[in-house]
């Protein structure tokens, strides 16, 4: 029985030492920071410009949304009015553009909005107003977009989910 005790210390020790070695012939172990990504600054007239509506904006998501759909209707690069407002499609293609809903949309101020991931798709931002209105809207189309985004000053914006209702 002794010398299988003395086998099993031997073994322990020499597998002790075998670990030490491999522990300490290894490199160091390195951490590199990772930059999170920037935050996307959209611009009007940039890629993502979906249109433009103008005249006394009325504060609502309903009539908003009703915006959104009006541009949604309307040809590349084409003007319209409609609802007492002009309108002004952009050039820019995202096909197909899918209806805006009331459900699920999102109001806030100032000048970044955190889309989450896919969340939204379409971003509509009041601009130049006195009181309780404005005078234009940018719309931008972010349904390809994630994370957290930043526009030009804005009275207020509204982010609207589409095609799906979530109540």
């Amino acid at each position: 029985m002794k010398t299988n005790g003395i086998l099993i210390r031997k073994f322990v020790l020499v597998l002790g030492i075998g670990s030490v070695v491999l522990l300490a012939s290894g490199k160091d172990a390195k951490a590199y920071p990772t930059p999170l990504p920037p935050s996307l600054n959209l611009t009007i007239g940039d890629g993502h410009e979906f249109g433009v509506v103008q005249g006394n904006i009325p504060n609502g998501e309903g009539v908003r949304r009703n915006f959104v759909n009006h541009l949604i209707e309307m040809g590349l690069g084409t003007r319209d009015r409609a609802m007492g407002r002009s309108f002004v499609r952009s050039n820019n293609s995202f096909s197909p553009p899918p209806e805006a809903v009331f459900a699920g949309h999102v109001d806030g101020t100032g000048t970044t909005i955190n889309l989450g991931s896919g969340l939204y798709t379409y971003l509509f931002a009041n601009y130049s107003g006195h009181g309780q209105h404005s005078n234009s809207a940018e719309v931008w189309y972010v349904g390809n977009l994630s994370g957290v985004i930043t526009i030009p000053e804005v009275l207020e914006k509204t982010a609207f989910r589409t095609g799906r209702s979530l109540g």
